[in-house]
């Protein structure tokens, strides 16, 4: 497991540097068939949970870096991090949330700045599409707040707020 989190977190840490492989499909495909494998808990983790968090960090990164990518991986990235906020351990949750107040920032940007949309770099709107299966886990998030929490802890309770937030933003509703 060592040796796959440092590998985890180094894919992590050099996502900045992969548009040529982002470019091409059999990579991107390869690429995210690794990070899925990292991030899935659904029957028998394969990864401990660090590399699960890393694994999640780099999705994160892909929809900062590469959203004009991401159509033939959206249903799956969707299945992944909903299972992570509800399944696993509050740290993988946390990045699952984190993924989806990143769209919902890459999509407000978007929206925002019509100019900057070109080629796949344009709004997919999959926030819009998401929201009415992402609200029901967010609410249940948000019902987790811990009796004598700290304001200043950031957790999923914490986390589901500002996506909330996010949401409301993206989608002007």
């Amino acid at each position: 497991p060592t040796v796959r989190m440092e590998a985890t977190k180094a894919l992590c840490n050099s996502c900045e540097f992969m548009s040529d492989v982002m470019e091409q499909k059999g990579h991107r495909d390869y690429l995210m068939s690794v990070i899925y494998k990292c991030v899935q808990i659904e029957e028998e983790p394969v990864a401990d949970m660090q590399t699960r968090v890393y694994g999640m960090q780099c999705l994160v990164k892909f929809v900062e870096l590469y959203y004009g990518k991401l159509v033939d991986y959206m249903v799956a990235l969707f299945k992944v991090t909903l299972y992570a906020v509800q399944k696993d351990d509050e740290e993988v949750g946390l990045q699952g949330l984190e993924f989806w107040a990143t769209m919902c920032e890459t999509e407000q940007y978007l929206i925002d700045n019509p100019k900057e949309q070109e080629g796949d770099m344009v709004c997919k709107y999959y926030v819009k599409g998401a929201t009415p299966r992402l609200v029901p886990v967010v609410w249940e998030c948000l019902l987790k707040q811990e009796e004598g929490a700290s304001f200043t802890e950031y957790n999923l309770c914490f986390a589901a707020g500002h996506l909330l937030q996010s949401l409301a933003a993206t989608i002007c509703d």
